[in-house]
Order: C-alpha cells, then structure tokens, then sequence
C-alpha cells in the first residue's frame, strides 16, 4: 500500500480514534482530523497524527485531505435524542462538505460510515437493499441515509470513488458512551431488560470494523458493477440481549441481577419522557427514549453476506473474547478513577 495517507474525520470519538490507532498500526499513515477544542484522550500516543480542521468549512477540510489517498468519515451525531436541524448539521451537512471536499482535491476513494438501521428493524435479517423500502422513524436513521443519498450525488461524476460502510450495533474498548454505562449498569444489577430480553440483535465489535475497513482500503473499486459499493458490517452472529448481558456478568464476576420491564410500559414512559424534554427546547435529555426501548424490545438483525463476499470480510466471531476485552478495557478505567 505504500505510506498513503489515510484521513479520518471524527478521530476523536470512539469509532474514529479505534479506527486510527488500528490503521497505524498496520502501517499506513494516518491522519486524524479533530475540532479545535475536540479532546485528544482518545488518542493517547498518536497526538502528531491528528490536525485541527472546521467540518462546517470546506475549504479548511480541503486543506487538511490534500494529497490523502482516502478519507473516511466518521463524524456524526450518533445519537437518539436531539432536535431536527442539530441531526441535519452533523450527519449531512458535514457529510456533504467533506464529500465536495474530496471531489475538489480528487481523493480517490471516500468511505462514509453509515448505520445498518437504515435497513430498519424486525425479525428479517435486513440486507442492503432493504433501505431503499423502509420508512425510518428516528433522527439519526433518517439523515444518515440522506447523507449516503448526498454523498452519492456529489461523488458521482468525479474521481472520488465512493464506498459505504452500515455498521449495526458497535461496542468494544474505548466507547465511553454504550459499552460503559452498560457495563456499570450490569455491575450494580440495575440494567433494565425488556420482553424478558429476548429479542435479538446482531452486534458488531469495533475490531472487526477496523478490519472491514483495513479491506476496503486494499480494494479498487472503480469498476464496481453497482452503483456505490455499499456494505452491512456485523459480527456475523445473532444473540438475544439476555444472552449478551449474561456473558458480561460472567466476565465481570458478577451476579446476573436487571430490571426487567414489560415492552409496552417501556413504550409508554418514553413516549411520556420524550414528550416533557421536548418541551424543554431539547435542553432535558431523556433517561429512556422511545428508540432505545424499541431497541431493547424488538429485533434488530442484519446480514453481512455481501461483504464476506465481495471485500473478503471475515469477522471474528467470539463474542466472550470480544466482551472479555471489553470488560479489561472497563476494569482498566475504573480502576484508575478510584486510584486518582
């Protein structure tokens, strides 16, 4: 591959900083394009790697992207809750200038990471094309898919080949958001558990992310017979939420203790609490929103055949390894709070 630069926007979150540090070290170079005020804990080591850019800027975009052989979007409002015109700004908005950004300096090849749950949910494993038939209720679902739409129309006639990633349910070591509060939840026995945790989702470990990634960056797309390359990302593997928090009880030594909260009434609270903070202007966040109990209450499966297929994706499967890693990365952090 050479030392072609890789820019990654959203570098300091979670997704963007793992995808990084995993791209480092394989060897590319990688650059990591941050706000100006963004914390850089995330990337502890690769602070040299990283640039001060202005998403709502395209001209400072471009200058940052300039000579990179990709750029991989990661920046976005992964969020449940929020108003309309914030999802807007985020997800689309800047999605649309970082891909007019790569058109004008003609990067090659731009990877937009999306969402599986533009597919939406149910009990059918969901395929890439289910997007193009669902009406999607959420925010978040809503303008990731119409940033694929615009990123598609800008790209189209240019030199930048485009490829879209649709991770499902990401978690692993460095989500601060998720993957910790679920396990601090488990921890004290208070993470609640709807329809008796039987519903199913397919999760997607933040390794094997990087790994799709690792392979798209290898694949020349330019004579791609669809459209746009466009490609679900799951641990290809199906597990109830009762069974996932079983294993990290286990990992975690502790006893299996929730919450356990019938779907309908879970839906009715949301709806209630979701109501009283909208009326705040958005300044209340919600401590249960009507997505996240649909979440927890229904299916949410996909399939990632297309891309074993077609970029020779091959996921690790073992979902306690995967919990396991995350329990020592929780375990780690805790443990320095306590100690100061």
């Amino acid at each position: 591959m050479g030392k072609k630069i890789i820019a990654i926007t959203g570098a300091s979150g979670f997704v963007g900083s793992s995808i990084l540090k995993y791209l480092k070290n394989k060897g590319f170079e990688v650059l990591g394009l941050v706000r100006e005020r963004s914390s850089l804990e995330k990337l502890k080591g690769c602070e040299n790697n990283t640039i001060k850019v202005n998403l709502k800027n395209r001209e400072s975009i471009e200058k940052a992207i300039e000579g990179s052989y990709c750029v991989i979007h990661c920046a976005a409002r992964s969020l449940d809750w929020g108003k309309r015109k914030d999802f807007l700004e985020a997800n689309v908005n800047l999605t649309e200038n970082v891909a007019n950004a790569c058109k004008n300096m003609k990067i090659p090849k731009l990877i937009l990471l999306s969402t599986a749950n533009v597919a939406g949910y149910g009990e059918k494993m969901k395929d890439e094309n289910e997007s193009e038939k669902t009406k999607l209720k959420f925010m978040y679902s809503k303008t990731k898919l119409l940033a694929e739409k615009r990123a598609i129309e800008i790209t189209e006639q240019s030199k930048t080949s485009l490829v879209i990633l649709r991770p499902s349910a990401i978690y692993g070591p460095g989500d601060t958001k998720w993957s910790f509060e679920m396990l601090k939840m488990i921890e004290k026995g208070k993470w609640p558990i709807l329809n008796n945790g039987k519903s199913r989702f397919t999760p997607l470990f933040i390794e094997n992310l990087c790994h799709a990634i690792d392979n798209v960056l290898r694949i020349d797309f330019k004579n791609y017979k669809s459209h746009v390359p466009t490609f679900n990302i799951t641990d290809d593997i199906v597990v109830s939420w009762i069974e996932f928090c079983n294993i990290i009880a286990e990992k975690m030594n502790v006893e299996p203790s929730y919450r356990e909260i019938p779907f309908g009434v879970a839906l009715t609270i949301s709806a209630i609490i979701q109501c009283f903070c909208g009326l705040t202007g958005y300044i209340l966040e919600p401590p249960l929103t009507l997505y996240r109990a649909i979440r927890a209450g229904r299916d949410f499966l996909y399939t990632c055949d297309r891309a074993k297929k077609e970029i020779d994706y091959c996921p690790d499967r073992n979902i306690e390894t995967h919990i396991e890693k995350t329990v020592k990365w929780y375990r780690n952090i805790t443990d320095h709070w306590r100690n100061g």
